[in-house]
């Protein structure tokens, strides 16, 4: 259950906060961000 639990939480909070930071990135930043969580992991979405 936690496989799906802990990306579906990561992408809602992405969603979320774009939505809280009035959208200030386009829909297809969000996207890329969102794409590079779920193949690279959150790690490597941040840079490290």
């Amino acid at each position: 259950m936690n496989v799906i639990l802990g990306p579906t939480s990561a992408h809602l909070g992405v969603i979320q906060q774009w939505l809280d930071s009035d959208m200030k990135q386009t829909p297809y930043e969000i996207s890329l961000i969102l794409f590079n969580l779920t193949v690279q992991g959150p790690r490597s979405s941040i840079g490290l």
